[in-house]
């Protein structure tokens, strides 16, 4: 639908969607809940809209594909595991929240959005091989007060979310930012700066290793590519502009 409607291009892709502490099922397709809605998604339709991203930033001089991250992505502070990006749902520790937001539904989650941000670094390595003008850009939020705490969370989530957590236009900045921001480069990731990065001033964030793990990219390409069903050739996919997207 998005091919048909934008056959000009399109200048920004955010990938917002997102979902936070879910029982431990699986979805139809067999992935876990929170890593096919929080990564599996965005990976595949970011493949399906690379050739309209490439065609703005062929006219434009530049197009951005944004993911959204969290603070999740380092607590716990345990790697990206290929368990988490297969067809294991219901299989991954069960429903517990843990004491402190620290039980398999946050590991979970955790996972997923460490793979947010791992899949960011893993795509600007490609898109900076290409040679390719889209800029890549991955933001997170803090702790924001919204509605994800209502269903889900454990009591320390919902006060850690409640209590602590800033309004939504604030947590929302870091995002904005990336989509509209004049001085953002590819490959930055931007958030809120104060202590814990929960909250505070918005600002350029310093990556963990856990994102830019060299495996941790190699593996997680892969086994996205496996579970969508296709292939993310990214300079292949970048050609197809050559051919008005026929083949998408």
């Amino acid at each position: 639908a998005v091919l048909d409607a934008c056959p000009n291009g399109i200048d920004v892709l955010a990938n917002n969607a997102g979902v936070l502490g879910c029982r431990d099922l699986a979805t139809k397709d067999g992935y876990d809940i929170q890593m096919q809605v929080n990564h599996l998604s965005h990976f595949l339709l970011t493949r399906q809209l690379i050739p309209l991203l490439e065609k703005t930033a062929n006219k434009k001089g530049e197009a951005r594909v944004i993911q959204h991250s969290s603070i999740a992505r380092s607590f716990p502070p345990t790697p990206l595991r290929a368990a988490y990006l297969g067809k294991n749902g219901g299989k991954l520790g069960g429903d517990s929240h843990g004491l402190f937001n620290d039980g398999p539904r946050y590991e979970r989650y955790h996972q997923s959005k460490l793979a947010n941000a791992v899949f960011h670094y893993a795509h600007n390595d490609r898109l900076r091989s290409a040679g390719s003008n889209i800029k890549a850009l991955v933001a997170h939020p803090g702790v924001v007060n919204t509605e994800i705490w209502d269903d889900d969370a454990s009591l320390f989530g919902k006060f850690l979310g409640y209590a602590l957590g800033v309004k939504a236009e604030e947590g929302a900045v870091p995002l904005y930012h990336c989509m509209c921001g004049t001085d953002v480069q590819s490959g930055d990731f931007w958030g809120p700066k104060g202590p814990g990065q929960t909250s505070g001033p918005l600002g350029k964030i310093n990556p963990e290793k856990l994102c830019t793990d060299t495996h941790a990219k190699e593996m997680l390409w892969r086994e996205s590519c496996r579970a969508i069903g296709m292939d993310f050739d990214v300079k292949q996919l970048l050609s197809a502009r050559k051919d008005e997207l026929k083949t998408f």
